[in-house]
């Protein structure tokens, strides 16, 4: 028995015209450009990019890179992706992947909305180099947009409008975000405690004898080089967020 060759569907010239990736990430698997049938898919291609990311970050991505990689010459890839950008946008929804099925069950707002955010908060951890990718406009690609979903169903569980849960999903990205990048670069430049206590040792006189009374008594009371960084301190600065969202949803209500 024989089964007929998948059709494989071509970029329509307005699909074309979109910001780099777009199409192509809603169409992966199913897109083929012009010229004869391409040796690798465009699965193979990504994967190999996403390893690339993962064990040297994005400035290692570069066509010639994963060309060279997968045994392709510049030209040969250029079968499958466009430019850089269009890469970095389908690899950029490919390793979010699918957000889990536990964010879409029920529970208060709130509760989807913390788990939710730390559900992010990991997925940066994971991959940092997700940080590293430029933010060109509104999420538009499958992924990405899913996880949208997610915290905007949960959301919508507060009655608060459209508007007001797009910002919410927006300032908690932001958080997930900031939280990821901080911890990342404190990482990045971190001191031995043999080095943290030097400086402060330096920085203590020094802040005694200037106009910084209030940081002079916190160091005094040694909880500037506390072992619990605030940077890791993750709960506080999302109870303040969510507080802050209910609040908000109470002056709706009252103003409803």
């Amino acid at each position: 028995m024989t089964t007929k060759p998948r059709r494989v569907k071509k970029l329509r010239q307005s699909e074309l015209e979109l910001p780099p990736g777009i199409a192509l990430a809603w169409l992966r698997g199913r897109v083929l450009r012009r010229g004869p049938r391409p040796g690798y898919t465009l699965e193979e291609i990504v994967k190999t990019a996403i390893s690339l990311a993962d064990k040297q970050g994005i400035s290692a991505l570069s066509l010639p890179s994963i060309a060279a990689r997968l045994g392709l010459s510049r030209n040969a890839l250029y079968r499958y992706v466009r430019s850089r950008d269009e890469l970095l946008a389908v690899i950029y929804d490919a390793a979010w992947g699918s957000p889990p099925r536990s964010l879409f069950r029920t529970g208060s707002w709130r509760k989807r909305a913390r788990a939710w955010t730390l559900a992010v908060i990991r997925g940066y951890r994971h991959r940092s180099w997700l940080l590293d990718v430029p933010i060109t406009g509104a999420p538009a690609t499958p992924h990405v947009l899913m996880w949208l979903e997610a915290l905007l169903q949960s959301m919508s569980r507060s009655k608060l409008n459209a508007h007001d849960c797009l910002r919410c999903a927006l300032l908690l990205d932001g958080y997930a975000r900031s939280v990821v990048r901080l911890s990342r670069d404190v990482d990045a430049g971190a001191q031995s405690r043999k080095q943290s206590d030097a400086v402060n040792a330096f920085l203590l006189p020094r802040i005694q004898q200037g106009r910084y009374p209030t940081l002079a008594s916190i160091m005094t009371g040694g909880q500037y080089a506390s072992e619990e960084s605030p940077v890791d301190d993750v709960e506080f600065g999302l109870n303040c967020i969510l507080d802050g969202i209910d609040r908000l949803i109470g002056a709706r209500k009252g103003k409803a």
